[in-house]
């Protein structure tokens, strides 16, 4: 019910207060302002007993970058009169670093992305059923595919197949450049280890590098392509199969049919009957 018009029914502020469920002070504010013309009392703001170190608080918390503590602050401000207690005092120290964290923060620049640098990726789930997500920064296309897991396997599986449909990824570094130049066979390997969640790959194209260097181009060309064909996506790996020397082209196909060793002749059963037994 409508405190004022209760009060004016019963004509008392504990009348209208207990049919209104409310106390009786309460009914008294809220006629006082409704005479008032709808305005409150300008109160006067009370005083506290720190207000006489609040500026001698709110210089030290500047002077340090709102990284004193109070309890550092506390014998300065009783040597400056201050008469309360510790805790009063923490929430002054509290109140004046919130204050200059507000006039000094940081804040954040927008980021500036280029065409090419940046791809971000994520999964969510919609109960069982999870998505893979990869955005690039600049240009916000996206590469969504759902899986049934989100295992480690599963991951560098969706990178491959993003990458992949992407075009490959961009070599960025003079190393990468530089490594990209011997054809798709080598955008092929740095895609394929990138996507392998391969995190020293900046060193294992200094060690290419130096492979090249001691065997040729086409000799590394020649192994990269079996690394990438057998998905070895390291340097070590790269340099085995050029120790190894040449081989297999590709990997076998799985599920081919395998030769069966040739079969002697076969002898029946009554070649072995003991005794004449029948």
């Amino acid at each position: 019910m409508d405190i004022i018009s209760a009060c004016q029914q019963v004509g008392t502020y504990r009348g209208a207060a207990a049919m209104c469920g409310v106390n009786h002070k309460t009914v008294k504010r809220i006629i006082e302002r409704a005479e008032a013309g709808g305005k409150t009392r300008d109160r006067a703001p009370r005083a506290r007993n720190y207000d006489s170190v609040a500026g001698l608080v709110a210089g030290r918390v500047a002077a340090t970058s709102a990284r004193i503590s109070a309890k550092r602050l506390l014998p300065a401000a009783r040597a400056a009169g201050y008469p309360g207690s510790a805790r009063n005092f923490r929430r002054l120290v509290a109140d004046a670093k919130k204050a200059w964290r507000r006039e000094n923060h940081r804040g954040r620049r927008p980021a500036v992305w280029a065409p090419g640098e940046v791809l971000a990726v994520d999964w969510g789930s919609v109960g069982a059923l999870h998505v893979f997500c990869a955005v690039l920064a600049w240009s916000r296309v996206r590469f969504v595919r759902f899986a049934g897991d989100e295992r480690s396997e599963t991951t560098p599986a969706m990178l491959a197949g993003c990458f992949e449909e992407l075009g490959g990824v961009r070599p960025k570094t003079p190393a990468e450049k530089a490594f990209a130049a011997l054809g798709p066979v080598a955008e092929q390997f740095i895609a394929g280890s990138a996507a392998s969640g391969n995190t020293r790959l900046a060193s294992d194209l200094d060690e290419l590098a130096a492979l090249r260097a001691a065997h040729g181009d086409a000799a590394l060309t020649a192994a990269l392509e079996r690394a990438v064909a057998f998905r070895r996506w390291r340097a070590e790996d790269v340099w085995s199969i050029l120790a190894a020397g040449p081989g297999p082209r590709a990997p076998p196909r799985r599920g081919r049919s395998r030769r069966r060793p040739a079969q002697g002749p076969v002898r029946p059963l009554s070649d072995y009957r003991i005794g004449g037994a029948s």
